[in-house]
């Protein structure tokens, strides 16, 4: 098989410039693209305006899994985080490297249960420190540390209209690289808003879609919780939203293989998950 690769194709300018360029992201599909801090993004007809990352945080290419997050923290699976002592006294007080994922490895924990939370937190039955704070602030968030400018993770909002907005069809195999996951499709009518079709082309009936149409990629990357990698058929997607009513938990965005639903649900906050980042 040939082999693809990201071409970017830039005019002579910086690209912080945000101006309209093309990129090629797989075989047959080229869509127009920009660049905000050498990320490149695409406009998905949203009504707010919103764009959404090519690629998850961490990934070179749309159909890479990218870094796993617990929620707050900016340092992914296998790297080491100074800021985080927790991480030292797991790895027997020889390394700051992030390779296990529970509250008792958790920045913003103090314990072993869930129920110690030092930040962003809601009750005081969860934590002795009540901050009332339920988003997350720049300096916690994933997207906005490791990529700059003024990429953010989304918030459940800005994730509830992506799913509401966007045509939605499952792939096991995306642009020919053995990746399954959801295409998020711009529509190309209005009546396709929020439909999804699923491997069995079962779900609904919509206009032609491929992948030379803009779209993002996003791969059921699985989730990292305790030291290993879990339901690799399945895709969870944080926000930078918590989720109050439970605040060891936050919002995410969550669909498998098993039943193709998309969910917005949330998860506890010391599971390591998939970002992908947006910005106004």
């Amino acid at each position: 098989m040939k082999k693809l690769t990201l071409l970017l194709i830039l005019p002579l300018m910086t690209i912080g410039n945000m101006m309209a360029q093309h990129i090629t992201i797989s075989q047959n599909c080229e869509v127009w693209a920009s660049f905000d801090n050498g990320y490149a993004y695409v406009y998905l007809g949203l009504p707010s305006g919103l764009k959404w990352a090519t690629c998850n945080v961490g990934a070179a290419n749309p159909w890479d899994y990218g870094d796993y997050f617990a929620w707050g923290e900016t340092v992914g699976y296998g790297k080491s985080d100074p800021s985080n002592a927790h991480n030292y006294a797991y790895t027997g007080n020889t390394s700051y490297l992030k390779i296990y994922y529970d509250c008792a490895t958790y920045k913003w924990c103090s314990g072993t249960s869930r129920g110690t939370l030092t930040k962003y937190n809601t009750k005081s039955n969860y934590g002795s420190v009540v901050d009332n704070k339920t988003t997350l602030d720049l300096s916690d968030d994933a997207a906005a540390v490791n990529m700059g400018g003024s990429w953010r993770m989304p918030t459940y909002d800005e994730q509830k209209e992506l799913k509401a907005n966007c045509y939605w069809e499952w792939t096991d195999n995306y642009s020919g690289k053995g990746v399954a996951g959801y295409i998020v499709y711009k529509v190309k009518d209005a009546s396709d808003k929020g439909k999804t079709k699923d491997s069995d082309n079962s779900v609904t009936t919509v206009g032609s879609y491929s992948l030379s149409d803009t779209h993002i990629f996003l791969p059921a990357a699985g989730h990292r919780y305790g030291s290993g990698l879990s339901d690799a058929v399945g895709g969870y997607y944080w926000s930078s939203s918590l989720d109050d009513m439970y605040p060891s938990n936050a919002v995410c965005l969550y669909f498998s293989s098993y039943d193709f639903d998309l969910h917005l649900d949330s998860n506890g906050r010391d599971i390591g998950q998939s970002v992908r980042a947006v910005f106004e």
